[in-house]
């Protein structure tokens, strides 16, 4: 019975540390106001948040990072991946 008890102890501490490193990786949509290049950060307004200001990590190219309506990967307070928001196309009748 203690085994089984110890197994059981040992699985649910496993399985709450992966959630916690899922949970740390998040996508949010919303605004990009600032890009500072010197400093290596963007001013980020998520969807009915307030802004934050992120850093951005190696894996992003800076440079090709514009300001508008984005979704912003962030990973423990660096952003890791940032796409323009898709554009609204008009349906049109017929």
């Amino acid at each position: 019975m203690k085994k089984a008890v110890v197994i059981l102890a040992t699985l649910v501490f496993v399985l709450s540390l992966m959630s916690m490193a899922f949970a740390a990786v998040s996508t949010m949509q919303g605004t990009i106001k600032v890009v500072n290049q010197k400093t290596g950060t963007i001013t980020f307004c998520p969807a009915g948040g307030k802004d934050k200001v992120l850093k951005v990590g190696k894996s992003v190219n800076i440079k090709s990072v514009k300001t508008g309506k984005a979704s912003v990967t962030v990973s423990n307070g660096v952003v890791t991946g940032v796409k323009p928001a898709p554009q609204r196309r008009m349906i049109e009748g017929c």
